[in-house]
Order: C-alpha cells, then structure tokens, then sequence
C-alpha cells in the first residue's frame, strides 16, 4: 500500500468535513434570515478594476440601505450578506446589478462568478 495514500486520505477527509461545517454555517445563516452573494474573481490589480470594486461596494449600500448587511472580501472573493424578510429580493437585486457591471474576458465569457451564497 502506498504511504501517502492514507495521508491523502486523511486530507481529503479533513477537506470535506471542513466544507460540510461552512455548508452548515451558512444555513444555519439563511434560516436566520441572510442571504449572500458572492463574486468571485474580482481581482483589484489595476484603476479600473478598484474602480469596479468600488461600484460593487457602492451597490450594495444601496441595495442594504438602513438594514443590516455586511460584507468580507479575500484578494479573489467579494461575498456580501444582507439580512431582514425582504433579502431575498435585495440579493437579487444585488446579482442583477452587479452582473450589469462584470467585465467581459478578451476571448469571451465574463471575469467574475456571481452566486447566491456563501460559497
């Protein structure tokens, strides 16, 4: 048997049972009324792309208004919450408008990836 395989094992064991805990997290956040949207790939590398991180934000005040809403961000990952009994439809709202903004690549398709989650 191959040594590494069991480590390899035990890692992806770990893996999954770390994404089944962040699956449960974000119900356990939904059930509570939050909602989230997630862009992925919003890279702030050069003016224009602060620029359309800036918009994103910018959105989002708008859409949260007076309610509460929150918002964490990695160097790659933009992920947005708003909370109450209409969050749903902001977060919709939220995906609609943020999609207006997302810059096409050079040979097609788009840079970000727009959820509705956490994840």
């Amino acid at each position: 048997m191959d040594p590494g395989a069991s480590r390899r094992s035990g890692a992806q064991d770990t893996e999954r049972a770390a994404a089944d805990d962040l699956l449960i997290a974000e119900a356990d956040q939904i059930a509570g009324g939050w909602r989230f949207v997630t862009v992925e790939g919003i890279i702030v590398d050069t003016a224009r792309e602060l620029e359309l991180y800036e918009q994103v934000l910018e959105i989002f005040d708008q859409v949260a208004g007076s309610r509460p809403a929150r918002h964490s961000a990695t160097p790659t990952r933009l992920t947005l919450a708003v909370w109450g009994p209409d969050a749903q439809e902001r977060a919709d709202e939220l995906i609609r408008r943020v999609r207006a903004l997302n810059p096409q690549r050079l040979w097609g398709g788009f840079q970000w990836e727009i959820r509705d989650s956490a994840r």
